[in-house]
């Protein structure tokens, strides 16, 4: 499982070089979702995602977020 963030316009995701790439496995791994979020609210401009990567079945979940909580199917993981 990899914390992700992710650019919605292109859909590629953040290396851990500050590059973009398509494929998530290249993908940098935040390792929770509060780091990515604030993370990508600092230093990225332009609209972003932060997503659960899950490595073995390669799908994800998207998180969004809604005041410093972030939200998923009515589950709540504190930022």
């Amino acid at each position: 499982m990899k914390v992700l963030i992710q650019n919605t316009n292109t859909d590629q995701y953040l290396t851990n070089y500050g590059e973009w790439t398509t494929n998530p496995m290249e993908a940098e791994d935040f390792l929770g979702p509060a780091r990515a979020w604030h993370f990508a609210k600092l230093s990225m401009p332009g609209d972003f995602r932060v997503l659960i990567f899950f490595t073995d079945s390669y799908s994800s979940v998207t998180l969004k977020e809604q005041q410093d909580v972030f939200e998923d199917c009515g589950m709540l993981l504190a930022a």
